[in-house]
C-alpha cells in the first residue's frame, strides 16, 4: 500500500508536468503591471536636494549682501522658493530696506520694515532664473546699525546663518523666541491698509 497522500483531483500526469501553460500565463499577466510601474517609478522620484552655500559680505559701506551659490550636482530651478529671516540684536530699533537684486525677487515680506530691539521679520525671495553648478543669487540689504542674526533657506535644502556686528560677518543663527516685526501706521498707509484698535 502506498503510504503517500495524493490530492485525488489531480492526476498522475499532472504531477509529473509541472505548473500548466494556463498557470505561468496568469502568473506572466499579473506580473507585467507591476514590472510597469517598478521601472517608471525613478522617472516620478523627487530629485536630491542641491549642495551649496550661503555666505554673507560687505561689498560697500551702504550695504550688506547674502549670497546663494550652487554647488550641484545639477541647476536649481526658476521658481525656488528662499526664505530669510533676520533679526535685530542690537538695542534699538533699525529699519531693514532691500536693495539691489540679481536672480531673485521678493515675493512677499514688508521692505521698508523697522524691527524693534530682538523682532525679527521673514522674507520670502523667488529665484527669477536657472542657477548653473557654481551660479549664485544674491540680495543687498541695510539696516540700521550693521547688527543683526539672520538665517537663510532654499527649500529646506541650502542653509546657513548669517550675521554681522557693525563690520564682522559671521554665522550667528537668530534666537528664539523672537519678537515679529509690527509694520507702522506710515508703513500700513503706505501699502494701502490702515490699522484699526
Amino acid at each position: 500500500m502506498n503510504s503517500r497522500v495524493l490530492d485525488p483531483g489531480v492526476t498522475d500526469s499532472a504531477r509529473h508536468r509541472g505548473p500548466s501553460r494556463r498557470a505561468l500565463a496568469r502568473s506572466a499577466v499579473w506580473s507585467i503591471p507591476v514590472i510597469s510601474a517598478v521601472a517608471a517609478a525613478p522617472a516620478f522620484a523627487l530629485s536630491p536636494c542641491p549642495a551649496g552655500t550661503v555666505s554673507g559680505s560687505i561689498p560697500s559701506s551702504s550695504f550688506d549682501r547674502i549670497t546663494i551659490t550652487n554647488g550641484g550636482p545639477g541647476s536649481i530651478a526658476a521658481g525656488t522658493t528662499i526664505t530669510w529671516t533676520i533679526q535685530n540684536v542690537r538695542s534699538s530699533s533699525a529699519t531693514l530696506t532691500l536693495g539691489t537684486v540679481t536672480g531673485v525677487s521678493l515675493s512677499s515680506g514688508t521692505n521698508p520694515i523697522s524691527l524693534a530691539s530682538g523682532a525679527s521679520t521673514t522674507w520670502t525671495f523667488v529665484t527669477t532664473v536657472a542657477i548653473p553648478v557654481g551660479g549664485a543669487v544674491w540680495w543687498n540689504f541695510s539696516i540700521a546699525g550693521w547688527t543683526y542674526n539672520s538665517s537663510v533657506s532654499m527649500e529646506n535644502c541650502i542653509k546657513g546663518c548669517v550675521s554681522d556686528r557693525g563690520s564682522t560677518i559671521g554665522s550667528v543663527c537668530p534666537t528664539a523666541p523672537a519678537v515679529l516685526a509690527t509694520p507702522t501706521t506710515t508703513q500700513l498707509k503706505g501699502a494701502g491698509f490702515t490699522r484699526t484698535p
